[in-house]
């Protein structure tokens, strides 16, 4: 009669715990996508194969495509951008300031907004875009 030495059992006991952990990595990386913010205005984000895709921060200028600029949630027209965000004592004014731009806006439509971003102090500002890669 041959007896089993049970190094069968001990070599799947060594795979538990390392299936284990994937699964807590997939459940964690499930969550965290999910966890990301969305801009608060429909908006169809320009393409680039450049730069990589990020997260919208917080607070952000948001021009539809039909030139509807959005701080915040709120409707601001170009002329009041200035003492808007001169309002905003959180903004930190050295820091490069995001705007979500819709990819049907025309450069003519941008040039009061980005005017008014001028007029209120900011260093700079950067055009937030959708990595066509991903």
């Amino acid at each position: 009669m041959k007896l089993s030495s049970g190094r069968r059992q001990h070599e799947r006991d060594d795979l538990i715990p390392l299936i284990n952990v994937i699964f807590l990595l997939l459940i964690f990386f499930m969550i965290a996508g999910t966890l990301s913010h969305r801009p608060s205005v429909e908006v169809a984000f320009v393409e680039t194969t450049v730069s990589p895709a990020t997260q919208p921060p917080q607070d952000t200028l948001i021009v539809t495509a039909d030139g509807t600029a959005y701080y915040e949630g709120s409707p601001v027209v170009p002329e009041a951008l200035e003492s808007v965000l001169a309002a905003d004592e959180t903004l930190d004014r050295e820091a490069p300031f995001p705007v979500i731009v819709d990819r049907a806006v025309t450069m003519s439509a941008l040039k009061p907004i980005s005017d008014g971003l001028k007029r209120s102090g900011l260093a700079r500002f950067r055009i937030v875009t959708l990595n066509g890669r991903s």
